[in-house]
């Protein structure tokens, strides 16, 4: 029996998040409860297309879910269409979230 504890979301703002109690000052990425560092290098090529690093096909995405939800912090962080589609043909629900001013309410 696996058991599931949910992650505790206690603040952020721009440049970094708490999760759990520890603070990272960096874009994270959570994979089956396993929190690392966003590698955004493969992605920096588009960078000047969408005004910021946009979350592209060529990064290290934990393909492997059901859901796969992207903090998209203030809402300045872009999504590509190649992450869009291949979510949808590997028939994996993706979800967007926006940070609001709550800490622990996305």
């Amino acid at each position: 029996m696996v058991l599931e504890v949910p992650m505790q979301f206690e603040a952020f703002s721009f440049g970094s998040i708490r999760i759990d109690g520890v603070t990272y000052a960096h874009d994270v990425v959570i994979d089956h409860g396993e929190i690392r560092k966003r590698n955004k290098k493969p992605s920096k090529k588009f960078r000047d297309d969408f005004g910021h690093t946009p979350l592209s096909i060529e990064e290290a995405i934990p393909w492997k879910c059901g859901t796969l939800v992207i903090g998209t912090g203030t809402g300045a962080m872009p999504v590509m269409d190649e992450v869009k589609h291949e979510a949808k043909r590997r028939k994996i629900k993706r979800v967007r979230l926006l940070w609001n001013d709550d800490p622990g309410r996305v």
